[in-house]
């Protein structure tokens, strides 16, 4: 290798480290852009500004990088806010597949995922599946190493919800025949 190409070697490495952080860099401020829209309710923005987040993310950054978690939760949320749960459990569970997936797993965030998915099926009135959902969660909020009791006892209040809607569902049926 001539000297000349040397040069050019690490002159492109160097560009191309540059250009990462640019990348990461604006990143990070689409997603402080976001989280501003959504803290102001200007949804449809928030959703704008976290799909080029994505896109930037996905030019920048491995597939499974834990930012991407971040922006799939933080889109999920938004898509909550405005009732299009369908929306929130495609991101809720992109965000879950990412962090399932690492070799050290984030029970408090298992926790948190697994219950927002519950949520949203309850709110779609899918109680079964919001139940497999709040109960997969509760494994992981029992092994969390800082456990919040209040949250555990919400999703405990909340399989108890879904148990009693399925009992009154059965007695209904059972009372047509």
């Amino acid at each position: 290798m001539t000297r000349t190409e040397a040069h050019t070697k690490d002159d492109l490495r160097i560009t191309s480290k540059y250009i990462q952080q640019k990348l990461r860099f604006l990143l990070e401020q689409y997603n402080y852009i976001c989280a501003v829209h959504f803290g102001e309710h200007k949804y449809s923005l928030a959703i704008e500004y976290y799909e080029k987040a994505i896109e930037i993310g996905t030019t920048s950054l491995p597939s499974d990088h834990p930012t991407f978690v971040q922006m799939f939760q933080s889109m999920a949320y938004v898509y909550k806010s405005i009732k299009n749960h369908s929306m929130a459990l495609k991101y809720f569970r992109k965000a879950l597949e990412i962090e399932k997936n690492r070799p050290k797993l984030n029970h408090a965030l298992l926790f948190e995922i697994y219950t927002h998915i519950g949520t949203s099926y309850e709110s779609m009135s899918k109680n079964s599946k919001a139940l497999n959902q709040y109960k997969t969660g509760l494994k992981h909020g029992f092994k969390m190493k800082n456990q919040n009791y209040s949250r555990i006892h919400a999703v405990q209040s909340a399989i108890q919800r879904c148990i009693n809607r399925a009992d009154q569902l059965t007695v209904k049926s059972t009372k047509k025949r």
